[in-house]
């Protein structure tokens, strides 16, 4: 009966899907049992293993076989061991086996050999090795990925993120991993987040979950960023897991608002400066307005870019041929489109506008767009017209006004003369000599008669020249020669003032000017440093040249100086400055006219001036180059 039931365990392991060998030593000693079904797993016979007992070893893969064999020493200790490795089947393929070895003892507990069950585990292998490189494929892409990926428990707590997540946010995933995801967010943001989580859990109510939105996230330095984040539930026998999806949105955002505020700009800017942009499609006539040109031309906005209007339908009858002849020169001769018309608006008003533009041509040179702007001138065209009109009428007014100051300045002359002639006539007299006090009162008439020619003078030479009348001889003048005489007639006044002169002038400078008109400049110049100088001083005057173009006149006093808040009131007709309650004589036109004389002559007159120190005047004169003398 014994024998019986060893038959049926036997026949039984002998056809069952696993294949049994037993070694009575050690396992790498060989086998010396094992089932017949080992020819229907790999194609060998039994006789093959029983014939060789290391048979078994020699079919093992050899890296599997140097990976296991260190392995079996442990099986003495643990009573059972599994290992899965490659062997070769009779056709020379390979298929993957568990082998599930395990010790036999004696009753008295020492070692009896060892059983083990060989089955087929290849389909498992390849499903395992298939998942293994899915696995690699998709940690690879959540790798690589431009956008941040965070996976997140039900609690919050972060169990992966990539390295886009570690970039955008400024933390290594080992600073973020097993901590709180509201360390990512600022405030409100992050106190709020795990009341959204709890309460999707408990009533799936989602503010994110599946589609998208914009929202704020702290970076590890501390700088808030907008950021688009995306969640999906990912549910696995583990538990549930939140996947979100983050993208850095913040330059797009500041790119969309400073956009936003280019566009609100440019449209304020339009409405003031009264301005419209306007875009042709020129192949297919198709036509596009900005917001502002409906009300350049009195009409309501519908909202539509694209016009079925054109120019002409609006454009003043008489300026039609104007703006077209303008149109062609742009799209046929290349230049800019530059055009002033003026249109009738729906209330009949005429306005004025004015059009900018050009042309956008492709590779051949055809025009296949025009962009231009378009701008209310009408009040610059009325503006215009009424400077044009106030210039006429100025003109008119300072020709009027010039024709009497020259015909008052002979009338006043005439007499003017016959008073200085009797006065120097009384005075000179020796038959009836004056007494001391009629002297004095005669060379009174005298002065005050010359002060008012001098003015009279003035007055016509100042009216000659805004009546464009005044006649210069422009020629060579030798610098010195002319000083020379200045300083000739300047010397009975400067001993007067107790004055003398300083001067450092270059030999055989000449300059381009009108010797008289030079000489006046001059004189009045040395008049003013003389009289608004102190007493035992002297009037400093220099000339140099500059740049070989220009030479500088350089007339310097020490007296008070000019108060800054004067200063722009020099060269006023009759502003003196408050000269005027001193005793220094004048007219309060003189510099006027020699600013007016310098510039007449091609040059320039400025002056520095220092309270306390003195003033200097200076003057820029042409140096005489030959062939350039004339009137």
């Amino acid at each position: 009966m014994e024998k019986q039931n060893d038959r049926n365990i036997r026949s039984v392991m002998e056809r069952g899907p696993a294949v049994m060998y037993h070694c009575a030593q050690y396992w790498d000693y060989g086998v010396d049992y094992i089932t017949p079904n080992i020819t229907q797993l790999l194609g060998w016979e039994v006789a093959e293993f029983s014939d060789n007992p290391m048979f078994r070893l020699e079919i093992i893969h050899p890296d599997d076989l140097q990976r296991v064999l260190p392995k079996i020493p442990e099986l003495f200790e643990t009573g059972q061991q599994k290992h899965e490795y490659r062997m070769r089947k009779k056709d020379g393929t390979y298929l993957w086996v568990l082998d599930d070895m395990r010790a036999l003892t004696t009753e008295a507990g020492d070692y009896d050999g060892l059983v083990g069950y060989l089955t087929d585990v290849t389909e498992l292998k390849v499903a395992e090795q298939s998942l293994r490189r899915s696995e690699l494929r998709h940690r690879a892409i959540f790798e690589t990925v431009l956008e941040g990926i965070i996976t997140i428990d039900s609690g919050g707590i972060v169990k992966d993120m990539n390295p886009a997540a570690e970039k955008m946010f400024g933390y290594s995933k080992e600073m973020v991993v097993d901590r709180n995801v509201s360390m990512l967010m600022p405030e409100p943001y992050a106190s709020h987040h795990d009341g959204y989580l709890a309460r999707y859990l408990e009533t799936g109510e989602a503010h994110i979950m599946g589609v998208g939105r914009t929202v704020m996230g702290k970076r590890a330095d501390g700088q808030t960023f907008e950021m688009n984040l995306s969640v999906s539930l990912l549910k696995l026998p583990e538990g549930m897991f939140f996947v979100g999806a983050v993208r850095d949105v913040s330059q797009r955002i500041r790119a969309e608002r400073a956009l936003r505020l280019s566009k609100e700009r440019l449209k304020m800017s339009q409405q003031f400066a009264k301005m419209g942009t306007w875009d042709w499609h020129i192949d297919d006539d198709r036509l596009f307005w900005s917001e502002q040109m409906f009300g350049l031309y009195g009409l309501e906005n519908d909202g539509r870019e694209e016009r079925k209007e054109r120019c002409q339908d609006w454009t003043f009858e008489e300026d039609i041929p104007l703006f077209e002849d303008a149109l062609r020169k742009c799209l046929r001769e290349g230049e800019d489109l530059k055009c002033e018309y003026r249109v009738r608006m729906p209330s009949g008003e005429i306005r004025w506008v004015r059009e900018q533009g050009n042309v956008v041509r492709d590779n051949t040179g055809h025009a296949t767009r025009m962009l231009g702007v378009t701008q209310d001138i009408s009040a610059e065209k009325h503006y215009a017209e009424e400077l044009k009109a106030a210039r006429i009428a100025a003109d008119t007014a300072n020709k009027a006004k010039s024709e009497f100051l020259s015909r008052m300045s002979h009338e006043l002359r005439t007499p003017l003369n016959a008073i200085l002639g009797f006065a120097q006539l009384l005075g000179m007299s020796t038959k009836h000599p004056l007494g001391d006090r009629q002297k004095r009162q005669v060379n009174q008439i005298v002065g005050a008669g010359h002060h008012l020619m001098d003015l009279i003078n003035e007055i016509l030479d100042l009216a000659r020249i805004e009546a464009g009348r005044l006649h210069l001889t422009i020629e060579a003048v030798d610098v010195q020669g002319v000083l020379d005489d200045c300083l000739e007639l300047s010397e009975n006044t400067a001993e007067e003032y107790d004055v003398s002169f300083h001067v450092d002038c270059p030999v055989d400078l000449t300059v381009n000017v009108d010797r008289t008109r030079c000489k006046q400049v001059l004189l009045n110049l040395f008049s003013n440093a003389i009289k608004y100088n102190r007493p035992d001083s002297f009037v400093d005057v220099r000339v140099f040249e500059i740049d070989g173009e220009m030479a500088e006149f350089r007339i310097s006093d020490h007296g008070n100086g000019i108060p800054i808040e004067k200063q722009r009131h020099l060269f006023k007709p009759f502003e003196r400055l408050g000269a005027e309650t001193t005793g220094v004589e004048g007219t309060g036109i003189g510099l006027t006219l020699t600013k007016q004389l310098v510039e007449a002559m091609g040059g320039t007159i400025g002056f520095d001036s220092v309270v306390g120190e003195g003033t200097t005047f200076w003057v820029q004169l042409p140096i005489a180059r030959q062939g350039k003398n004339h009137e």
